[in-house]
């Protein structure tokens, strides 16, 4: 009932849960509404970040620097999950992040595709650094300016992946 309720399931009444896909306008909403709810996070985990939670980022983002120069996107994208879980835990803000967590769940077969697309890893890379950056130095304008930057590259990098799957090519 709780993974219905979240939308990742679908009960069939004599059939059972089936596990509901999401469809390429779903994911792309998602990613959209990803791009309003964290630019404001960020904002807050600016303002409340602690030495030690901006330590705990300057080694994330060292972990994902080492992924990028080894040239490997899949890791890129995990560091990168990493990160923005660690910049909502320090926002303190549970609502948001429970939505962005269940958010987050529905998209594993469209976030494959997104980050093999050509440059998308230098652009996390780059938009995470500042985003970092920025909440180190307790501007939350240049952070949230940062990850909004992130979401537009990361829903152009979700047109751009399925505009090749429809094309009849694929990103991977």
């Amino acid at each position: 009932a709780h993974l219905e309720n979240d939308g990742l399931v679908v009960i069939e009444r004599y059939r059972g849960a089936c596990v509901r896909m999401v469809s390429e306008d779903e994911a792309l909403e998602i990613f959209e509404t990803r791009g309003v709810l964290e630019p404001y996070l960020v904002r807050h985990a600016a303002a409340k970040a602690t030495k030690a939670d901006k330590d705990r980022l300057k080694a994330l983002v060292k972990e994902m620097g080492e992924a990028f120069d080894g040239n490997n996107p899949m890791a890129v994208g995990r560091s990168s999950r990493k990160i923005r879980e660690e910049m909502w835990r320090i926002s303190g803000h549970q609502t948001i992040t429970q939505l962005l967590a269940m958010l987050n769940t529905k998209l594993i077969r469209f976030w494959y595709r997104t980050v093999m697309v050509p440059d998308r890893a230098s652009s996390i890379k780059r938009e995470l650094d500042a985003a970092v950056e920025a909440i180190c130095e307790g501007s939350a304008e240049r952070a949230s300016a940062a990850m909004k930057r992130y979401h537009r590259d990361s829903s152009a990098a979700l047109k751009y992946a399925l505009e090749l799957r429809s094309g009849g090519g694929d990103v991977a």
